[in-house]
């Protein structure tokens, strides 16, 4: 299995990033081999839809779970979509960390993504469509 997760840096000892479509780096983990890749996130300074283009690399990557701090509106619905199951890490979680809990089954599901409203809390740089 394979597990997108958003990330400060590119080490497994690197922080969980609480942004998903903002992230930093992206990393894609596989349960099997425990091998893992990281990525710099090309979307992260886009104007608009970076959740949504972050979410399709995730499909496009055959992950089947996706942890983050928070999913926005459009990449919890395009992950849903893609039938990828999305988890909330704590804060300051590192990457190691989150995949051990979520191994375990330590990891809370999220069911309903933030709001536009939140959002605009959490990222100050955060854009989206009217």
């Amino acid at each position: 299995m394979k597990i997108f997760i958003t990330s400060t840096g590119d080490k497994l000892d690197s922080k969980v990033d609480p942004k998903f479509g903002r992230c930093d780096y992206l990393i894609i983990y596989d349960t099997e081999t425990k091998d893992f890749e990281a990525k710099e996130n090309p979307y992260k300074t886009g104007q608009s839809s970076v959740g949504i283009s972050v979410a399709q690399m995730a499909i496009n990557n055959g992950c089947s779970v996706a942890i983050s701090g928070n999913f926005g509106p459009n990449a919890f619905r395009v992950l849903s979509e893609g039938e990828v199951k999305t988890y909330k890490a704590k804060d300051g979680m590192t990457i190691k960390e989150a995949i051990d809990a979520f191994l375990k089954g330590e990891l809370e599901a999220v069911k309903s993504p933030v709001s536009h409203e939140q959002a605009e809390k959490i990222y100050p740089h955060h854009h989206h469509d009217d």
